[in-house]
């Protein structure tokens, strides 16, 4: 159906009066969806007959809005939506800056080689997104998904770790999902409520006009990322109020509000994005009655949202997998998250590596001192064989030196040596003589190598509590009451 507009001059011409054709938008699906390729043909299943997506749009039958944003002149290739063009990045980041208030869910990376979707970290203004789900279509496509909710992001920054060589990127503004549902309005009004759900958003003859309120219900419930409102320009500013507000119900008819008052002098468009995440039933347009006088003129409302959980894909009439975590899943059905345990596109397989259990602060301290004591018990006791094998081998020396020194008086002197040998009186006992002459068959002497062990012992393995060792030698205990049973072990 086409419509013919007069008076509009010709490019290259004078004074010369031609028409302009304007074809209305092609409908499919029962006149549901909104055909969205490049040369405005599809077919009844909504395919593109030939070529892609028009500029704008991109996903499953070119139904997913494509938020606009810049990109440095490097990324440029990344926005003419040819897979062909591909741009190598040696850098190891990518800013993108929103060039309106935007609602950020996911983004799509298109990249030239297979292997390269690996390494990526996602930040929102800055925040890092620790949560960030990232969704493989194929070896060369992945969506990334934010984890937080942000009403109003403007900068969205990608980092990886190495050089990538990317092609194409879109980022995900939801779909229309109030086109061509079930509109009212209450009180009085001029037009039919529905013009505003038409898809005509340009076309000042497409506007719905009333006076008191605009009603737009949903089928099943929605999440709602924003609200895009068209309002008609007239010559008066009372072609719409000064003082406009914007609601909406819940599942349970709660009311929500989206915003309590936007003047009308903000101009043509206007765009609402709610501060939370909501699920809404219905949206509410209506004038504030504090404020009388003028028409509501609204060309198009445009309810940018998806299915909400556990619904999904282009009709909502898909149900996640119970496996889900809070049944929550991706457009294409891939679960948001696992369970413990689980794995794949549908939580349905068994992870081969399960996270590690966190360990118990307090089991983990008392292993921690039993590992101490553990080690000291066996310091200890290696410097004890250690400091033992060294006064056996001083004591051997000794003894072999005293035997070679008896050997040689033996052989120096014979007749004493048989004096020695016949007399029955006891030789006399002499103290304190060199270490060296091996005199250690004495009394004293052998007190003092007792001595000797039991200090070095006690000086490996009983510290006193300010830093000093005790020694035997310099106790007042009695040397003489010292035997085997005193020494420590």
């Amino acid at each position: 159906m086409q419509r013919m507009l007069k008076n509009r001059r010709c490019s290259g011409t004078l004074n010369v009066l031609c028409y302009i054709s304007i074809s209305k938008p092609l409908w499919y699906n029962n006149d549901m969806m909104l055909c969205h390729c490049a040369d405005g043909q599809c077919n009844t299943e909504g395919e593109c007959l030939s070529g892609g997506c028009a500029r704008g749009w991109f996903g499953p039958k070119c139904q997913f809005k494509n938020l606009d944003f810049d990109i440095d002149e490097q990324g440029r290739l990344l926005q003419d939506y040819d897979n062909s063009t591909c741009v190598l990045f040696k850098r190891n980041y990518l800013l993108i800056t929103f060039t309106q208030r935007s609602h950020f869910t996911w983004l799509r990376l298109i990249m030239k080689d297979i292997g390269q979707l690996q390494g990526f970290t996602l930040y929102l203004d800055g925040v890092k997104d620790t949560s960030a789900i990232y969704i493989m279509h194929d070896q060369r496509t992945m969506d990334v998904r934010t984890s937080i909710y942000t009403s109003e992001c403007r900068v969205v920054e990608m980092f990886w770790t190495e050089a990538k060589t990317m092609c194409t990127l879109y980022v995900y503004g939801g779909r229309n999902m109030g086109l061509k549902q079930k509109a009212n309005f209450n009180f009085t009004a001029s037009t039919p409520a529905s013009l505003a759900v038409d898809g005509y958003s340009w076309n000042s003859d497409q506007c719905f006009k009333g006076w008191r309120m605009w009603q737009l219900h949903f089928p099943d419930v929605i999440a709602l990322y924003n609200v895009d409102i068209y309002r008609k320009i007239e010559s008066t500013n009372r072609s719409f109020p000064p003082h406009f507000a914007v609601r909406a119900t819940n599942e349970d008819d709660d009311m929500e509000c989206i915003s309590d008052d936007f003047r009308a002098h903000l101009g043509p468009y206007v765009r609402l994005i709610p501060e939370e995440e909501l699920f809404i039933k219905s949206l509410i347009l209506y004038r504030n009655p504090i404020y009388p006088g003028g028409v509501m003129s609204v060309c198009e409302v445009v309810v940018y949202g998806e299915c909400a959980p556990p619904k999904y894909g282009l009709d909502c009439e898909n149900v996640c997998s119970t496996t889900c975590v809070r049944q929550k899943c991706h457009y294409s059905g891939q679960c948001l998250d696992c369970p413990s345990g689980k794995t794949g596109a549908n939580c349905s397989e068994d992870e081969v590596y399960t996270k590690p259990k966190k360990t118990n602060k307090n089991v983990s301290d008392v292993s921690t001192h039993l590992i101490k004591l553990i080690f000291v018990i066996v310091h200890g006791g290696v410097a004890m064989v250690m400091v033992t094998a060294l006064l056996g081998y001083i004591m051997s020396e000794r003894v072999r030196k005293r035997s070679t020194l008896i050997n040689q008086t033996n052989q120096s002197s014979p007749v004493l040596n048989e004096e020695f040998t016949t007399s029955p009186s006891p030789s006399p006992v002499r103290e304190n003589i060199s270490p060296i002459a091996g005199e250690y068959d004495t009394p004293n002497a052998a007190l003092m190598t007792m001595q000797t062990i039991t200090s070095a012992l006690t000086f490996m393995t009983h510290p006193t509590e300010t830093g000093t060792t005790t020694s035997y030698l310099e106790s007042d205990v009695d040397a003489t009451s010292i035997t085997a049973t005193n020494i420590p072990t």
